[in-house]
């Protein structure tokens, strides 16, 4: 398999700009470890091989977001009731973004955000886009987990959650990356707080997945 070189692309139009989407504030110690979630790990789960490609799981998302409904290169969604859409603002901070959807209310220290970065990037696969995902991932995480591929909307995502190293404060990261046919790569980063209870979580990230069209 070759890897696919561009992933890195995608990765700096995620990674870098979440820490910027802090509100104003000292946003506490960011030294302290937080659990990504109940079942997160340290250690990131073994790459399958091409002959162990593993198989998506379908997931019952809910309800989805009834926010604002923001559109893409090649997708739409929507943001829970409270959110805004964020991508000039994400934008500013670095072109790659492709849209960005945040809390309104910044007031308690961070905004809790997705970001979506869409790249073409051709000749590569889900397997080599995972893998090379995970290993990018280890630089900027204090703590990474590969999880389980899902379905969105019919195409296949890798996942990995995360605690993410940033300035002024660590966050929370739980991450799909697809790849679909025609080469074209979509990396949906949510963020959160680290005080944010993981069911919390878990509701607005499927509030929003629930919401998503390709």
């Amino acid at each position: 398999m070759s890897r696919i070189r561009t992933t890195g692309v995608a990765l700096v139009g995620l990674v870098l700009p979440l820490a910027l989407l802090t509100a104003c504030g000292d946003g506490g110690d960011d030294t302290t470890d937080a659990d990504p979630s109940p079942s997160a790990s340290p250690t990131p789960s073994a790459t399958p091989t091409a002959s162990e490609s593993p198989t998506a799981k379908e997931v019952d998302f809910g309800k989805p977001a009834k926010g604002p409904k923001i559109g893409g290169s090649t997708y739409s969604y929507r943001v829970p009731v409270g959110w805004i859409d964020n991508t000039a603002s994400a934008r500013e901070v670095n072109s790659e973004i492709d849209t960005s959807g945040a809390e309104a209310d910044g007031s308690d220290g961070f905004r809790n955000n997705v970001t979506v970065t869409s790249i073409v990037a051709t000749g590569g696969n889900l397997d080599d886009l995972e893998a090379d995902i995970t290993i990018q991932l280890q630089d900027v995480a204090k703590e990474i987990e590969q999880r389980d591929r899902i379905i969105l909307d019919g195409q296949p995502m890798a996942r990995h959650v995360g605690l993410i190293k940033a300035k002024p404060v660590n966050y929370l990261l739980d991450q799909l990356s697809g790849i679909d046919e025609d080469g074209r790569v979509t990396v949906i980063a949510f963020s959160y707080a680290r005080d944010v209870p993981a069911k919390e979580r878990t509701r607005l990230t499927n509030a929003v997945l629930a919401s998503w069209r390709w």
